[in-house]
């Protein structure tokens, strides 16, 4: 029972944020289509290890409650997100040491 409340808590918060996100756009208030590449990047690294943090947290909820089950979805879950936060570092690592014009220009085949 305990997944399902876990479960159902973490897909109310997607749906949230995407109201939310949607909302925002719809008034011109952001909009991730109008950030450049370099800030973009930085805001993603930044949710990815925030939600690094929220999930070792929801581990731990889940490792008192002794629901195993997830306990295992989150900590796979925190695994893709530090594989996701590497690559956005290592991607934004990129752009410092060659430039932005240079990265864009390899991202799309004209860099060697």
């Amino acid at each position: 029972m305990h997944s399902a409340l876990v479960a159902a808590k973490f897909s109310s918060s997607h749906v949230e944020w995407v109201s939310i996100a949607r909302t925002l756009e719809e008034r011109g208030l952001a909009s991730p289509y109008k950030l450049k590449v370099q800030e973009q990047m930085e805001i993603n690294l930044k949710d990815e290890l925030d939600a690094v943090r929220l999930y070792n947290d929801t581990v731990k909820v889940c490792a008192d409650a002794k629901d195993d089950d997830s306990k295992s979805l989150f900590e796979s879950m925190i695994r893709d997100e530090e594989r996701h936060a590497d690559f956005l570092d290592a991607q934004l690592h990129a752009i410092k040491e060659m430039g932005i014009a240079n990265y864009l220009a390899h991202q799309i085949g004209g860099g060697n």
